[in-house]
């Protein structure tokens, strides 16, 4: 079993994209602290890697790097850009870091027995700034924010295969609850870990009106979109992989892909069916050093 906070983990989340921190430095100084805590890059390390020498009570083995990547500029859009993903988790020595997804959330594990656990995990929404894209005039702002919940994982085969649902809530009143269900089947060959699976998003009503409607005010504001006020329901299936590489004891390495199919009505957004596009796609390429600290 393991205790409350025994280990943090940190995952890939919507990144920052680079055009953002040239017009969003505000934002960002507010949500550096976050972003640092709560984006994500999934790390696999070998057990080798955190067990020489014996591990001290007091050792831990801290993990930080980075990740670039190609994304969609906001859910539903056409258009990519780069973006940069922080990364920083930590585990005990002589503890063997847990898998974790490049979509999971941040994880604070209640309680794990056995194939089981349970915890807190929270996700980050970069949100949608029409600054960003003239596309979006007229647009109600999505404002970036943190979303708190809930996770539980289960391995029906250990080590091989994890099933993962994740239940989330942004911050804002705007935002909506959120639940995430992940498979994942998980290869090592030796430096090379290999990992996929698919991917299905719900979202509630309140999620998807601030995500994918457009009020009748908007309509009139843009002028490139007709009112849409969509149900709560299926928004997305799709697949997401990792390819990690252990380049040495201190250095790892991630590729990673992740696709989305809009469905249902997200699919039938007019900021998807009007030049936008119901296929997301983001790649991504990181680099990550581990070292050992003694608290």
């Amino acid at each position: 079993m393991r205790a409350l906070g025994y280990e943090y983990r940190s995952n890939l989340l919507p990144p920052v994209h680079v055009r953002s921190f040239r017009k969003t430095g505000s934002h960002l100084k507010k949500i550096g602290p976050a972003c640092l805590a709560a984006i994500v890059l999934v790390t696999p390390l070998r057990a080798a890697d955190v067990q020489t020498p014996p591990a001290s009570a007091d050792n831990w083995v801290v993990s930080v790097g980075g990740m670039g990547t190609f994304s969609p500029d906001y859910p539903g859009s056409s258009k990519f850009s780069p973006g940069f993903m922080p990364s920083l988790s930590w585990h005990k020595e002589g503890e063997t870091s847990s898998f974790s997804a490049p979509e999971d959330g941040v994880d604070v594990s209640a309680y794990q027995s056995g194939p089981f656990a349970f915890g807190a995990t929270f996700g980050f929404d970069a949100g949608r700034y029409s600054r960003n894209d003239a596309r979006l005039k007229g647009l109600n702002t999505v404002r970036w924010t943190i979303e708190p919940g809930i996770f539980a994982e289960y391995w029906p085969l250990a080590n091989r295969f994890r099933t993962r649902m994740e239940v989330l809530h942004g911050m804002h009143k705007t935002d909506g609850l959120i639940v995430n269900l992940s498979a994942d089947w998980v290869a090592k060959y030796g430096q090379f870990t290999l990992s996929g699976g698919p991917r299905v998003t719900f979202a509630d009503r309140m999620q998807m009106k601030s995500r994918f409607g457009v009020s009748p005010v908007e309509a009139l504001a843009s002028g490139s979109f007709a009112p849409y006020a969509p149900r709560g329901g299926g928004q997305s299936v799709g697949f997401g992989l990792a390819q990690s590489y252990d380049i040495s004891k201190s250095w790892t390495g991630t590729l990673y892909q992740h696709y989305d199919h809009y469905v249902g009505p997200a699919a039938n957004s007019p900021l998807v069916v009007t030049g936008g596009s119901r296929n997301q796609y983001t790649v991504g390429a990181g680099l990550v050093y581990s070292f050992k600290m003694g608290w």
